[in-house]
């Protein structure tokens, strides 16, 4: 039985799979033609993916675009030399975001003609008519970037390419506002006008205004899908998606240019890349692809090869080179869109991006030529679009992998061919900021020599295989040439020998504001690019400083030296220092530095006496001190800020005082103990039963006498009784024994009485010395009450003779009025009255005049 091609069956066993069936017709074919559409090797032999398992991954974006392409194709034909019909609002939001972007460009360093200027700001009015549903922040955003981004590059560039370059990123930024926000749309027009203006002496203005319109949609349809990408990587797949749509210099319809720079921006903003300077060149790379042999190519094709090559190579860009990045993004959407003919736009995006995807991972695994790395991409995606198409395979998923798989695959070894040395590529050459960068992409390494055309000093740089090297030079004109180290010419952008104009770099570099506060460092980033900033001491850290942001890192304390660079190898200036010395503090003080002293005295608060033995202590610490015979203490060690400290000594009530203590400084705090009301109550309860006592041992004494003084007379009468009646005592005798019995006890009783009468004198006393106490309080309230009383009638009585002054000053005040106003009204009288009797005078003499003149 013939074997089948191990590509057929893996493609039949994807599609039954994916719930498709294969036509017999076209199964038949691949039976018999199995063998000469196997994956490139040794013929006939069947070749498997080098992981020996199939691999899933996830499906690039497809974008409908022909209506997309319609949008910009009516942008680009908008004639920038008529009166645009706008609003007002609208007007204003555009010019006044041009502003700020001459303004930004300024402080970069750029001097702009007022041609420039109104250039820029009459593209940016245009740009806004063609979209006056955008928000004002819209217009306004888009009009700053793309100005900002043109005139960074507008050194030897004419105002008309100016003029193109501003309008196309601004309108092209503004078609997707729908769904971008500003910062989206400002910098995907950033980077559009950016990678146009830098392409100015190679392409035509209606190419510049194409390719930017291109670049700005797609970096910002982009960025609006994905939600995750960068504003440093928005501008840099617009910038590489524009710039690389314009590379290609042979007959490309500029629609194919702006579909190539829409989907190489698109897969660059379509997932999140920690390098951006990755993101650009994919980018770059991807639009230039799909340009290769995109002749008879539909828009919507060329921009599915550019935006597949590119999401395949960046969901591998931690593990590629630049280099690898160039070649097989550009060899995965030439591949593809090879192909093209009958093929869909699913299947030209999902080969290119397999085909970059796996040939990404191969060289992971081996060592791959840069030759072999360009082959075997271009070849994976041609032949997996030829396939999906024989096959009618549509599912992005199965040609994706089936892409992947094949490009997995190395192509078997040829034979060593030592007569006939590989072909050397030529190297790539770009000048910009002042400096020139030279990419080699052959498997040897290349000398380039740099001839002054003003000085005899030439420079030599060795090109490592698949590297790059960038070198600053001064302004001037310069002849590159370059060899391999056997001798063989190796052409510079296509050129045996390569002139080049360095010009002087007019931008001011970046200057990073820094602050420290003990150990932490925080870096401000003012500009529109991100930067690293290199920390070193004895350790060596890494901080990325987003555009326009503050970040603050914690350093070790020590003497650290601050460098800095932006994502694209530029150096950077640090509070205005090329190298910035910082001395990072220890923010932990010695323990020493932490404590205070806490002193002062103890003392009785009626007599004032010190209190010796008393006990100082801070609370919630170990902190204490015992008080000596003077009352005073002292305690050393107490911790610094706010402590409460607490005086306690036997006898008296805990007292407490809260503080503050600085460090190393003595803070005073002292006591005044007050008596505990239980000791005063036994104290005045020992002195009332002194009292007491006396008094009961008076009586006592005394009842004592008077009992005796009766004894003593009841033993007389008894006697005398006795005496008397001696026979009778004796007959007697036991009654007169029991009647001294029941004196005894009478006697005793009335001692027990005399104690329970002196008891109750003495709480009568007591509650004599209550009452006392009570009617002297009360008299001591009443006297207050009637001090305040008094005090309150001295007052309203000042404030009554106070009001009676001012009344008295008013009365006086309008008596004086009155008194001037009759005099006025007097002297008024007086004055109507000379002129009366002066009138009158006057009358008399005019009634003699006429008289004396009648007679």
């Amino acid at each position: 039985m013939n074997p089948i091609s191990p590509l057929v069956d893996r493609i039949k066993t994807r599609v039954h799979s994916a719930g498709q069936q294969v036509p017999p017709v076209v199964l038949v074919v691949l039976l018999v033609f199995g063998l000469s559409i196997a994956p490139l090797g040794v013929a006939g032999q069947a070749q498997t993916p080098s992981t020996g398992q199939e691999v899933d991954q996830s499906t690039a974006q497809t974008v409908d675009y022909d209506p997309i392409s319609e949008e910009l194709i009516a942008l680009a034909g908008v004639d920038l030399d008529t009166e645009p019909d706008i609003s007002a609002a609208a007007r204003e939001a555009a010019e006044t975001g041009a502003s700020e972007g001459i303004e930004r460009a300024e402080a970069r360093g750029v001097t702009p003609t007022p041609d420039a200027e109104e250039a820029v700001i009459a593209a940016s009015v245009h740009a806004a008519a063609q979209k006056q549903d955008a928000s004002v922040d819209q217009i306004q955003s888009a009009s700053a970037g793309g100005s900002h981004g043109a005139l960074l590059q507008s050194q030897t560039a004419n105002v008309t390419q100016l003029q193109s370059a501003v309008y196309g990123a601004a309108a092209g930024s503004l078609s997707q506002s729908q769904d971008a926000n500003v910062t989206q749309i400002q910098n995907a027009a950033y980077g559009a006008a950016h990678g146009s203006v830098a392409q100015h002496q190679d392409a035509t203005v209606s190419q510049l205004q194409y390719a930017a319109i291109g670049g700005a949609a797609g970096a910002a349809h982009g960025a609006a899908q994905s939600q995750t990408a960068t504003v440093t990587q928005i501008q840099e797949a617009a910038q590489g998606g524009t710039y690389g749509a314009l590379v290609q210099q042979q007959d490309v319809a500029v629609d194919q240019r702006q579909a190539a720079a829409f989907g190489a921006a698109g897969g660059g903003t379509e997932q999140p890349v920690e390098d951006p300077k990755k993101v650009q060149e994919a980018s770059m790379a991807a639009a230039t692809g799909a340009l290769i042999q995109s002749q008879d190519a539909t828009v919507s094709q060329i921009q599915a090869a550019a935006r597949g090559a590119c999401v395949g190579i960046l969901s591998q860009s931690q593990q590629v080179t630049i280099i690898q990045i160039q070649i097989i993004t550009q060899s995965a959407a030439t591949g593809a869109i090879s192909q093209h003919q009958e093929a869909s736009v699913v299947q030209i995006q999902s080969a290119a991006q397999g085909a970059s995807l796996g040939t990404a991972t191969l060289t992971q695994q081996q060592e791959v030529s840069i030759e072999q790395t360009q082959s075997q991409t271009q070849r994976a995606a041609a032949d997996t679009v030829r396939i999906s198409v024989e096959n009618n395979v549509q599912q992005s998923t199965v040609i994706i992998n089936e892409a992947r798989s094949v490009a997995e695959t190395p192509d078997a070894e040829e034979p060593d061919e030592p007569d006939e040395p590989e072909e050397l590529r030529s190297l790539s050459v770009s000048v910009d900021n002042g400096s020139i960068t030279i990419e080699n992409p052959n498997d040897v390494a290349v000398i380039v020599t740099i001839t002054s055309e003003t000085t005899d000093e030439d420079v030599s740089l060795t090109l490592p295989a698949g590297e790059s090297v960038t070198e600053s030079l001064p302004p001037g004109e310069y002849t590159l040439t370059a060899e391999t180290e056997d001798g063989r010419s190796v052409d510079l952008s296509g050129e045996e020998s390569l002139s080049v104009t360095i010009e002087e770099d007019v931008q001011e570099p970046l200057d990073l504001t820094v602050s420290d506060e003990g150990t932490n460092v925080s870096i401000t980033n003012p500009g529109d690019d991100d930067v690293v900033v290199f920390a070193e001491n004895d350790d060596e850290r890494e901080l990325s400083v987003p555009a326009g942001e503050t970040v603050t890192e914690t350093l070790a304390p020590g003497t650290w030296t601050l460098t800095g660079e932006t994502d694209a190898d530029r150096p950077v200036t640090l509070n205005g220092e090329e190298e910035l010395p910082i001395e990072v503090e220890d923010t932990e003080p010695d323990a020493d530095d932490e404590n205070g002293t806490v002193a002062g005295s103890v003392t009785d608060v009626d007599t004032g006496e010190p209190i010796d033995g008393a006990t100082v202590s801070v609370q919630d610490t170990d902190s204490s001190a015992t008080t000596d015979a003077d009352g005073a203490y002292t305690i050393d060690g107490v911790p610094t800020d706010g402590q409460t400290v607490v005086a306690d000594a036997d006898g008296y009530e805990d007292d407490s005082q809260a503080v503050t203590v600085e460090p190393d400084e003595t803070v005073t705090v002292d006591f005044e103990l007050q008596v505990t009301e239980t000791d005063t109550e036994e104290a005045d309860s020992e002195d009332t039963d002194a009292e007491n006592g006396t008094e009961a041992n008076g009586d006592e004494s005394t009842g004592e006498g008077v009992n005796e003084t009766d004894e003593d007379s009841e033993d007389v009468d008894g006697e005398a009784e006795n005496g008397e009646n001696a026979t009778e005592a004796a007959e007697n005798g036991e009654e007169s024994n029991g009647a001294e019995t029941t004196s005894d006890e009478e006697t005793g009783d009335e001692e027990e009485v005399d104690e329970e009468e002196a008891d109750e004198e003495e709480v009568d006393e007591e509650e004599a010395d209550e009452e006392e106490a009570d009617e002297e309080e009360v008299d001591e309230e009443e006297v207050d009450e009637e001090e305040v009383e008094e005090e309150e009638a001295d007052e309203e009585g000042a404030e009554e003779e106070e009001a009676d002054e001012e009344e008295a000053e008013e009365e006086e005040a309008d008596e004086e009025e009155a008194e001037e106003e009759e005099a006025d009204e007097e002297e008024a009288e007086e004055e109507e009255a000379d002129e009366e009797e002066a009138d009158e005078e006057e009358a008399d003499e005019e009634e003699v005049d006429e008289e004396e003149e009648e007679e």
